[in-house]
């Protein structure tokens, strides 16, 4: 994405089939920027942005034209993804399962490049802007929604091997300028 920090991490994904990424998954990780950083950096697991709490913590990961390991097997073939820096869960919650983690709320800044990183991605490959689905629009479409989403509506259905529960809600959704369709 013009305009934006690119470190590229460990990617062990190839690029996008035809007619591919449909949609984009939103979520929220756990923890400081830098730490959450450097380990999409240097691990197997990174999406294709980062972004933090304060100004200028905002990174792309992965080229939008290929594959990011982000989301879970299958997934990750249909579906870029955006990481949101959030608070570190509280002990004895599941990893990315804690509700204080997915209720902490985005900031100013966060609100304003998670809006222009979306909005370049859902113009650059066709994404309609809409989202997040229903359950019953997430069953009906099978695991291939076209829009916007959130890791935990990934994890719905037993389309994908997934069972992280992160994601952004419903005003976070709105914030960003998507809105159900």
């Amino acid at each position: 994405m013009p305009g934006i920090d690119y470190q590229p991490a460990h990617n062990p994904g190839g690029r996008f089939a035809h007619g591919n990424p449909i949609g984009v998954v939103l979520h929220k990780t756990e923890g400081g920027y830098d730490h959450v950083l450097q380990g999409f950096l240097n691990g197997r697991r990174n999406p294709h942005f980062l972004i933090g709490k304060e100004e200028l913590q905002a990174v792309q990961l992965v080229d939008t034209d290929v594959r990011a390991n982000h989301v879970g097997p299958g997934a990750n073939a249909l579906y870029i993804g955006i990481e949101f820096e959030s608070i570190a869960a509280r002990r004895g919650f599941e990893h990315r399962q804690d509700p204080n983690t997915i209720a902490d709320e985005l900031t100013p800044f966060q609100i304003s490049m998670g809006r222009d990183i979306v909005d370049w991605i859902c113009r650059t490959h066709g994404i309609p802007k809409v989202g997040p689905p229903s359950s019953t629009a997430w069953r009906v479409a099978r695991g291939h929604w076209h829009g916007v989403l959130g890791h935990a509506n990934v994890a719905q259905g037993g389309f994908f091997h997934t069972d992280h529960g992160d994601t952004l809600l419903c005003h976070d959704f709105m914030a960003l300028g998507v809105f159900p369709s």
